[in-house]
């Protein structure tokens, strides 16, 4: 899947499921994306903990990837017939572009 939007400075994208090659990078955003919240809700996020091994083994996490930089990911899942969306985060210098939106 290609993604394309006309105010930023993202060329193209491709959305992918994750791999465990992709682990250090997912955890590694998440961190980043989450850290700005730790003052704000007295707590390290969940996401920030979340065990993305399992995740990407039961092929729930998926990611955007552009000329092999990891820049987000999302983790989605099926709950009563319905997609739940358990975490979407992307990197802080990508964030504003229309990634986690088009994750």
């Amino acid at each position: 899947m290609n993604l394309h939007h006309d105010t930023d400075m993202m060329q193209s994208a491709m959305i992918r499921r994750a791999e465990s090659r992709d682990l250090a990078a997912i955890q590694s955003i998440a961190r980043d994306a989450y850290t700005l919240y730790i003052e704000r809700i007295g707590r390290r996020p969940a996401p920030m903990d979340a065990d993305y091994t399992a995740l990407i083994s039961s092929n729930a996490v998926f990611i955007g990837e552009d000329q092999g930089l990891i820049q987000g990911f999302i983790v989605i899942y099926p709950v009563d017939g319905a997609l739940h969306v358990e975490t979407v985060a992307v990197r802080p210098d990508f964030q504003g572009k229309g990634l986690g939106k088009a994750l």
